[in-house]
């Protein structure tokens, strides 16, 4: 960009941090998600995009427990694919538990860039409940972590994203949330994310 006489302008580093009643936001990282996107979208529009790399789905199929308590798997089962410069791989398998039923399932959404970007930088700690049930959706070591429970339905999901691309979500029927968090917190995280 020129400014008066030639001269060049750049921008100012967005720096600090915005606070607002359910969270904050870094905004260096939110800066630089968007700075990310922006080059994305670049290069898509040029055709000069480079191939997006997602984990393989078998190898996320490695991560899912063979059992779980005391019951096997069904399944597991994998998928893969994407369309404009997006492209996602998952691989999921259920447990019969008790009377009910917990799904699983663990995704690399590496296509979705900068989006992971902006979710990193959020800080967000936001929660509603009722005499039924409740839903939040907070940070925690740096994870996004979403957790919604119907009490009267005892149906509840509970899901972790990293590095804003990484997810592992549970959910069930007729299951406590205790058993959903307990599944996600036995999947290794570092080794999911040296998948990508």
């Amino acid at each position: 960009m020129m400014g008066l006489g030639g001269a060049a302008l750049t921008q100012p580093e967005a720096q600090g941090r915005l606070t607002t009643p359910v969270g904050g936001v870094d905004l260096g990282k939110l800066q630089k998600a968007a700075d990310q996107m922006s080059k994305q979208a670049e290069a898509m529009k040029n055709g000069t995009a480079a191939p997006v790399k997602v984990a393989d789905p078998s190898a996320l199929a490695a991560l899912l427990p063979a059992s779980y308590m005391g019951v096997s798997a069904i399944g597991p089962s994998t998928s893969s694919g994407g369309a404009g410069g997006v492209k996602v791989a998952a691989a999921e398998t259920s447990y019969p538990v008790n009377g009910g039923t917990i799904r699983l399932k663990i995704s690399d959404n590496g296509g979705l860039g900068g989006l992971g970007g902006v979710m990193a930088a959020a800080d967000m700690n936001v929660s509603n409940s009722s005499a039924g049930g409740y839903d939040k959706l907070t940070t925690q070591n740096g994870e996004m972590v979403s957790e919604k429970y119907d009490a009267n339905a005892r149906h509840g999901e509970y899901a972790v994203i990293a590095d804003g691309r990484y997810s592992i979500t549970a959910e069930g029927d007729n299951v406590d949330m205790s058993a959903l968090k307990s599944l996600v917190a036995g999947i290794d995280m570092n080794r999911l994310k040296a998948l990508g």
